[in-house]
């Protein structure tokens, strides 16, 4: 086992991993935390932009960090975009339209509501989104 998993769900939410790939809402949204290399509290995901659409490049994302644990990512999908976590949920991995991840899952939502489900973000704020602090 890799990591320390939270498992509430209800809503989506925000994590400290992102990929450090040019978006503007990486500046705006995340300029508190956004920096060019992980750390202990943060996880920069490698990126890359090639592919024809979102879907392609969700992929890649995905495939280029398979060797990335801890995360909850890796140990319980088999696939960057679609419904392939575990029980079918949400598995959306970051890219250039979303450069920051969201977990969880939201109360609205019963088919990508999981504990285990994970999708991109804008950093936008909104009213399905949180934050929980895990003291370690």
């Amino acid at each position: 086992m890799y990591g320390i998993y939270d498992l509430s769900g209800g809503l989506w939410e925000r994590t400290i991993g992102y990929i450090n790939n040019g978006n503007a809402n990486l500046d705006g949204k995340g300029n508190s935390f956004v920096q060019n290399s992980s750390t202990k509290l943060a996880t920069i995901y490698q990126f890359s932009d090639e592919g024809v659409d979102d879907t392609e490049k969700q992929e890649n994302n995905y495939l280029l960090n398979k060797k990335v644990y801890g995360d909850a990512i890796n140990e319980t999908s088999v696939s960057g975009s679609g419904f392939t976590s575990w029980y079918n949920t949400q598995s959306i991995f970051v890219s250039s339209v979303g450069p920051f991840f969201d977990r969880g899952g939201c109360f609205d939502k019963n088919e990508i509501s999981n504990n285990i489900s994970f999708a991109r973000a804008n950093g936008v704020g909104n009213y399905f989104d949180g934050f929980r602090c895990v003291l370690i």
